[in-house]
């Protein structure tokens, strides 16, 4: 198994029961945007960047809701090619070094079934600002940050009614370490697991696919697939996964 287990969360459980229950019709389009604040030296290491550290909440999430990327292409830019630590505080005040990673990246995802998302990952900018959110042909679900088990889940439909949406999930609370408990389980019981190793290499899989696009001025075409993780029955409670 692995990381991130937050799409087992009550907030993008709830998501993908209005999905498949069709609140907002069939999904055409999504977005996933996340800006962050970051200048630590660690961070604009090779292999690192905002693509690498925080794509996989949005990718793991998205596919979770609209199954598998089948194609990616992308745009990785590094707007400032050297840093220097401004920390006061910190022990390396002062130093400066250069950038190995991308630290903008934007990427377009096609999905199975006829489905594409744009997605963007930043620390050249101050703040923290996620979004995720899916279009479909009668509304559109505004998700929660898929970085968290919590917030709020909004639906606006065609008619104009927006509505903030009760979770039909348990785990609102900080759960790191669901994914393990689900796994362990699982083992247990003979059953797939959710946060499974599949489903992790196929969001690395994005990644590498969205840089090598961006390097290379094409499309994409990915090498794996995985299924979309089976959700957790409504109304579980805690330490319940069946």
């Amino acid at each position: 198994g692995g990381a991130p287990d937050t799409f087992l969360g009550a907030g993008l459980q709830t998501c993908r029961k209005l999905l498949d229950d069709g609140w907002i019709g069939r999904p055409i389009t999504a977005t996933g945007f996340i800006a962050m604040g970051v200048n630590v030296h660690r961070y604009h290491t090779r292999g690192v960047g905002p693509m690498f550290d925080m794509g996989p909440y949005f990718v793991t999430g998205l596919v979770h809701l609209l199954g598998p990327v089948r194609r990616a292409t992308g745009s990785a830019q590094t707007p400032f090619p050297e840093k220097e630590d401004t920390n006061p505080l910190s022990p390396n005040f002062g130093q400066r070094w250069s950038v190995e990673t991308p630290l903008s990246v934007c990427a377009v995802l096609d999905f199975d079934h006829q489905v594409n998302a744009v997605l963007t990952t930043t620390c050249e900018i101050f703040g923290y600002n996620p979004r995720m959110e899916i279009y479909g042909t009668e509304g559109i679900m505004i998700c929660n940050d898929p970085n968290m088990f919590d917030g709020a889940v909004t639906i606006r439909r065609r008619d104009g009614e927006t509505r903030q949406m009760p979770y039909t999930h348990g785990y609102s609370q900080n759960s790191r370490g669901l994914g393990i408990a689900d796994m362990a389980y699982a083992v247990r019981t003979g059953r797939p697991f959710r946060a499974n190793g599949e489903l992790m290499y196929h969001a690395l899989d994005v990644f590498h696919a969205i840089h090598d696009a961006s390097r290379e001025g094409r499309h994409v075409i990915l090498e794996s697939s995985v299924e979309r993780p089976e959700p957790f029955k409504p109304g579980l409670t805690v330490n319940v996964f069946e």
